[in-house]
């Protein structure tokens, strides 16, 4: 007992003198003007993409029903019709989460693009792409993961990578094992900003 208080003090005095990494917050999105009477850039896009962001989530699942996810265990609605981007790995795909209200259109997509063995060129490559029609952004560090996004009103794009060399190497991925390119692969994320408008007793 009495080694044990002795240790106890130097536990102690080696986790005050633990630093802790600071990792930096990330760029800030790129905020697109949005001048009276034009459209939104970031919808045209969506629009231009034919991602179904007018329709009910009912009416889309009937069309296209629900599918297994091409990558990770669980199911997705995967959209086919819509355009892919240079690079991608899959159809654009929205959640399938049941708890989802499916009488409201689908707000948010994603999609995976994958051009080589490298987080920081796949992201660097689709960030080049979308700055053809929405401007440059700022590619940056947020944590664990490589980012750079748009915004207007509130519909934004997100781009986000997980460069390997910024990961744990405890940590295991079932999903890269069967597809190596996860690891590096490039996420987009689109969210349209939908608001629901209130109903008669929420307006009164």
């Amino acid at each position: 007992m009495r080694e044990l208080f002795k240790w106890l003090p130097g536990m102690r005095r080696r986790e005050q003198n633990t630093t802790i990494r600071p990792w930096p917050e990330g760029p800030d999105s790129v905020v697109l003007e949005l001048p009276p009477g034009q459209s939104n850039p970031i919808i045209k896009l969506v629009d231009d993409w034919r991602l179904p962001r007018t329709e009910t989530r009912s009416l889309v699942i009937q069309r296209v029903g629900i599918s297994p996810d091409p990558f990770y265990r669980g199911d997705t609605i995967l959209l086919p019709e819509a355009v892919a981007l240079p690079g991608t790995m899959s159809a654009w795909s929205a959640s399938a989460f049941e708890g989802i209200p499916p009488q409201f259109p689908i707000s948010r997509f994603s999609t995976l693009i994958w051009f080589d063995d490298d987080a920081h060129g796949n992201l660097r490559r689709t960030a080049e792409y979308l700055s053809e029609f929405l401007g440059s952004a700022q590619i940056g560090q947020r944590w664990n993961t490589l980012v750079a996004s748009w915004k207007c009103g509130l519909a934004e794009i997100n781009l986000m990578s997980f460069p390997p060399e910024w990961q744990s190497g405890n940590l295991q991925n079932d999903a890269h094992e069967r597809e190596p390119r996860l690891r590096t692969a490039c996420r987009v994320s689109v969210a349209t900003g939908l608001v629901v408008p209130p109903n008669e007793e929420e307006q009164d």
